[in-house]
């Protein structure tokens, strides 16, 4: 006896290319020219993706695949686009035997409610998927009808092959070839609402003050380590950048030189005197772009990162935002101290620089920036940006290195940092304090005269 569709695993689909110059939307490179398009296909891929990720949190019965095309491109897709879904590839001749294929194959493997989604859509959302699902639950066929007279989303709850055998699945009448194919095999549909996928240079016009697609990120990241290791251990972050993204090394001078600018314009550092509120207001004055995330050199921020800073920042009512806290590696009384950071967060507002701080430019410049040199410098920060809007927590954690609890002591380090906090309320210079936390000898390495 068949699984009933309330009880069966339900499976999303997304159907994805992966984004190089001259194998994506052929259509608008004719028109903007290669590079153009991959830039605005993989945008729009991520943010499907972001969203995907989204509602599979928030829908626990849901498993998300990612197919994709082509098939060699496997160690690339799983590399640039982690998440908590499972890769596979596109199978067949044309595209209906590949969508085709793909619902086939996870039905294979006992998931009953299926649906399959586009990654070029200009405005996906969760409660399109939502919708879908309940039409399955209903005994219909969800259909998402595009524009240009094709779909953008189809779910079945059992296989059926005729909506996918013709070969032909350019423009033209797609969406009504398809349902009436369905019709025939007994299956009643249901349409969502129309949406607009990106095909042509005319669509663009739909992502004109979208903020997604519209907003850059830059992640400054000061050391006073070599900016060359910085780099190569920032490689896994790199290849999650959306396009026009970057990440921006703030070194100390008289420390090991930049190194040159890999994976175009991706990387770049630059070095100045030492002070970790003077190297964070001089990599934001040396990045190009409209949202900042400042990262401590040995943190790692989570999957997906680019997407969820947007979600955050994308609300106007939001001045400032960050990650939960982790440490790796890990130990019973590591996981209290990250416990408490997060509480903290939640309860007094007050995140540290190793959550992981992110805002829009506007506000950064409104609150002039950093305004402690050495140390401290994310605490007058905090306060400043939360007087011009909410400060939003986010639950995906950001990985801190745990070497300097476990070089010193948990309980050493721990009461040392909660000591010098007390020392901060209580005015101390900011150049002393720097001092007493890092050992004066150290300190004549680490700061400039």
């Amino acid at each position: 006896m068949s699984t009933p569709p309330s009880q069966a695993r339900k499976a999303l689909i997304i159907f994805m290319r992966c984004p190089e110059p001259g194998r994506v939307k052929t259509r608008l490179a004719a028109a903007i020219g290669q590079e153009r398009a991959s830039f605005v296909y993989e945008k729009l891929a991520r943010m499907t993706l972001g969203v995907a990720a989204d509602f599979a949190g928030s829908h626990l019965d849901v498993t998300v695949f990612v197919f994709y095309d082509p098939p060699e491109k496997s160690l690339q897709m799983e590399q640039r686009f982690p998440g908590p879904w499972n890769f596979m590839p596109q199978r067949g001749p044309h595209l209906g035997l590949r969508m085709g294929n793909a619902i086939q194959q996870v039905m294979a493997r006992g998931f009953g409610p299926v649906v399959l989604v586009g990654s070029d859509l200009a405005s996906p959302s969760q409660e399109d998927y939502a919708k879908a699902f309940e039409a399955l639950q209903g005994g219909l066929v969800p259909l998402g009808p595009a524009e240009d007279g094709g779909f953008y989303l189809i779910g079945l709850n059992r296989y059926c092959s005729s909506p996918f055998e013709p070969r032909q699945w350019g423009e033209g009448a797609i969406l009504e070839r398809t349902r009436r194919l369905l019709h025939a095999e007994g299956f009643h549909t249901r349409d969502l609402p129309i949406k607009r996928d990106v095909d042509r240079k005319e669509d663009l016009e739909c992502l004109h003050g979208h903020f997604f697609h519209e907003s850059q990120l830059s992640v400054i990241i000061p050391t006073v380590a070599d900016p060359g290791e910085i780099q190569w251990r920032s490689r896994e972050m790199q290849r999650q950048l959306w396009p026009g993204d970057e990440i921006v090394i703030s070194s100390a001078e008289g420390g090991p030189p930049c190194p040159q600018a890999e994976e175009g314009h991706v990387f770049r550092c630059v070095q100045g005197p030492k002070g970790r509120g003077r190297q964070l207001n001089r990599g934001t004055l040396a990045a190009g772009n409209n949202l900042l995330l400042f990262l401590h050199d040995d943190s790692v921020p989570p999957p997906q990162f680019p997407y969820l800073v947007r979600k955050a920042l994308q609300k106007e009512e939001v001045s400032l935002g960050c990650f939960s806290l982790r440490f790796r590696p890990s130990s019973p009384s590591l996981e209290l101290i990250a416990r408490w950071a997060n509480i903290r967060s939640a309860f007094m507002g007050m995140p540290y620089g190793d959550q992981g701080l992110f805002c829009r430019r506007e506000i950064f410049d409104k609150v002039s920036g950093f305004q402690q040199p050495f140390i401290f410098e994310d605490v007058e920060f905090v306060r400043s940006c939360k007087s011009h809007g909410k400060l939003e927590i986010l639950n995906a954690p950001v990985t801190s290195s745990s070497r300097r609890y476990l070089r010193k002591g948990v309980l050493k380090t721990a009461l040392h940092n909660h000591f010098m906090v007390l020392l901060y309320c209580l005015g101390v210079d900011n150049r002393r304090l720097y001092d007493l936390y890092y050992g004066r000898a150290r300190c004549q390495d680490r700061l400039a005269p």
